[in-house]
């Protein structure tokens, strides 16, 4: 046996562990504590509640330790901890429904970490991980926890179990040392890092297609996109953030293998293709993939080299931080650390392919153990997020104002939206007008939401307009709405639950079983989409539509004064004095007669609906005109040179409708209104799909089963 002292400020004892450990043969010859109960506490049996954990400084003769070429330096100072968790500690890594350790009510575990840096050999590959990828200046900390049963917790005291603890500590950094964990052991690393999965990936994309409405387009222009398409690419995702692994024996021929996102941390991943970045397995690249989706046969020849690496760089950022957004909602790590990867290998058979899957995922390659047909899946969350929440929201924006989708590639530009991970295509007029000056091919965000929803309202309007005058319609009017935060306010996130219930898409009691007031929420995402028929357009614009009587604008400010306050939190100030004046009729009218001396926020309320309100009644009587006329005309009306005019009169008067989507409007107002507007907010016909998510929790969820059950990845 190797003795070694512990000690705090009281005093010291000396303690034996074995000569076979990792401890021993590195030369750990004291633990020093600033505590003063510790030595207390050695006397006294493992179960006694008083003693919780200390911090130690951890004494080596050899500053280092040595691994399969790497060498480990130990860190200088307070470098190593001593804990105990008992039944009321429970779970054991806290609150993870994918793979829980609960401590019996008698039941203890008793864990050794020591923190460590990696000084040298990591210029060349590891011939060992510890279970993620990484580059030189990392600090892992390494912990062993042992379990004192029932049986043995009264009994064995806190200095016995130290001892065994201290001898059974390891680094598990090879196949061999995982095979050989003992039961009632578990080793963890925790380390900043990568780690890989690697496959065929089939990326859905959600198609938002919209027009801007040009009054030279013809009737019967010949464009046309799937709302749904698939993005077909091979390759690897690699995820960056802070990991926990942990390895533990289940029984005799199973062990568990699992890589946790620390509490508090954020994923970071990459989309690399096959043959490179941008690039898919066939050679092809990013960008004529998609198009060859949106459309086949489309392709980017026409396009200069330079031009389709640009656009190549662009869609591969909103693939990424689509990703990104995606994979930290699903596993947000908000209040514990969460399973990102879980496995359990049956290792009965001791065959060659399960060594080197798990050798492969030590080094941060998680591909090889998927395929293992002896692992049982217990999470990947990369595979079960591209099968079932993953969708890259893409926006043609302007599409309909050319006469096929070849001619619209000839003049597109590729944008990337860091506030939401959309890809928008748009011509190069509006993506001067749509980009940002500091970050080159990004949007945005209030002009690209002003710009969806002008192209949707146009679009809407030129549905509305075919419909009235009874020409046959291929368009459907779209609209989207997606917002994210890595973090946001308890009342914030609740508040905008309240867009689904506008939307009839979630019933109030998903909002009434939360508590009024909250901690703030980690990675939430509001996503709605509303798809509308020929009769809902026509329902935008009038009150009759057989009789194409307008809207008023009167009734329209009702409406939108009605959502918009539907939309604001009532335990809020500000916004409770909004709700106030936006329901009474008194204070409406008396800002209506003095405009000038409204003050805020009131005064935005009532610009913002007024403004908007006046402008689609105008529209609406404009569209009212342009249909009757052009159920007169023989063929097709834009033939006709009053149609063309009184269409292009209606373009010019559209603006107005969309050109004040900003201040007190809330983000989803817009998709709540025109939702309202076409009365499809109720009734038997579900138009409008509502998702909420934050911590990692499907807060709610009316998305049809068969759209969250496409397999999209074959890993």
């Amino acid at each position: 046996m190797t003795q070694i002292t512990v000690g705090d400020i009281t005093g010291s004892v000396q303690l034996d562990i074995s000569d076979k450990s990792l401890a021993a043969q590195s030369g750990l010859e004291a633990l020093h504590s600033t505590a003063s109960d510790v030595l207390q506490a050695l006397g006294k049996p493992v179960s006694d509640s008083t003693f919780k954990g200390a911090g130690f400084g951890a004494l080596f003769g050899k500053p280092f330790i040595n691994l399969n070429g790497n060498t480990l330096s130990v860190m200088a100072g307070a470098n190593s901890s001593l804990t105990v968790a008992r039944g009321s500690s429970a779970p054991l890594f806290g609150s993870d429904d994918y793979d829980p350790i609960h401590i019996g009510s008698s039941e203890c575990w008793l864990s050794f970490e020591l923190d460590a840096a990696l000084e040298a050999g990591v210029a060349v590959p590891l011939p060992h991980g510890f279970g993620v990828s990484f580059q030189a200046g990392v600090a892992p900390k390494f912990a062993t926890y042992v379990l004192i049963p029932e049986q043995q917790a009264a009994a064995i005291s806190l200095r016995q179990a130290l001892e065994n603890t201290v001898s059974a500590f390891r680094i598990l950094n090879s196949a061999e040392d995982v095979l050989s964990i003992p039961a009632g052991v578990i080793h963890t690393s925790e380390l900043a890092g990568t780690v890989a999965v690697g496959g065929s990936w089939a990326l859905p994309v959600s198609v938002n297609q919209v027009s801007l409405a040009d009054a030279t387009l013809p009737f019967h222009a010949e464009v046309s996109v799937e709302p749904e398409l698939i993005l077909r690419v091979a390759g690897h995702i690699t995820v960056d953030a802070t990991f926990s692994i942990r390895f533990r024996r289940m029984d005799e021929g199973r062990i568990r293998i699992g890589l946790y996102k620390k509490h508090g941390t954020d994923f970071r991943p990459v989309f690399t293709a096959a043959a490179g970045i941008g690039v898919d397995v066939g050679g092809t690249d990013l960008v004529d993939t998609l198009l060859s989706a949106v459309d086949p046969g489309i392709t980017a020849v026409t396009l200069r080299p330079d031009e389709v690496a640009k656009f190549n760089e662009s869609l591969k950022a909103s693939i990424d931080h689509s990703l990104a957004i995606s994979l930290n909602a699903a596993c947000s790590a908000a209040n514990s650390d969460e399973a990102a990867m879980v496995y359990e290998i049956d290792i009965s058979t001791g065959d060659r392919a399960t060594r080197d899957a798990i050798s492969e995922a030590l080094h941060g390659q998680w591909t090889a153990i998927s395929h293992l047909p002896n692992a049982k899946k217990i999470r990947n969350v990369v595979t079960e997020t591209l099968a079932t929440k993953f969708s890259l929201k893409l926006n043609l924006l302007g599409l309909y104002n050319y006469r096929s989708v070849a001619e619209f590639v000839k003049t597109m530009q590729v944008l990337t939206s860091y506030e939401d991970g959309s890809v928008t295509i748009t011509d190069t007029a509006t993506a001067s007008e749509i980009g940002t000056a500091s970050v080159a091919l990004a949007v945005d965000g209030e002009r690209l939401r002003k710009a969806l929803y002008r192209g949707f309202v146009m679009t809407a309007t030129y549905q509305a307009l075919l419909t009235g005058i009874r020409t046959e319609v291929q368009l459907n009017a779209s609209q989207d709405f997606l917002l994210y935060d890595a973090a946001m306010g308890y009342r914030q996130a609740l508040k905008q639950l309240n867009a689904g219930e506008v939307l009839g898409a979630m019933k109030p009691e998903v909002k009434a079983q939360f508590p009024v007031n909250g901690s703030p929420v980690k990675h939430a995402r509001f996503a709605a989409n509303c798809t509308y028929s020929n009769s809902d357009v026509m329902h935008f614009f009038f009150s009759d539509p057989e009789k194409l009587t307008a809207h008023t604008a009167a009734e329209l400010k009702t409406i939108g004064r009605n959502v918009l306050a539907a939309l604001l939190d009532p335990q809020d100030t500000t916004d409770r004095e909004r709700i106030q004046v936006l329901q009474s009729d008194a204070k409406w009218a008396e800002m209506d007669s003095n405009p000038a001396r409204i003050l805020p926020p009131f005064s935005a309320d009532w610009y913002d609906i007024t403004e908007w309100a006046e402008a689609l009644a105008k529209a609406g009587r404009l569209l009212a005109d342009a249909i009757v006329y052009g159920r007169k005309l023989p063929g097709d009306p834009t033939a006709d040179p009053t149609f063309r005019q009184k269409r292009a009169v209606l373009a010019g008067a559209l603006d107005g409708v969309t050109h004040k989507t900003r201040s007190a409007f809330e983000k989803a107002f817009p998709i709540c209104v025109m939702a309202t507007l076409a009365g499809v907010t109720s009734g038997p016909r579900q138009a409008a799909v509502f998702e909420a998510q934050w911590n990692s929790l499907t807060i709610t969820s009316n998305k049809p089963a068969e759209a969250t059950q496409r397999l999209t990845a074959v890993v």
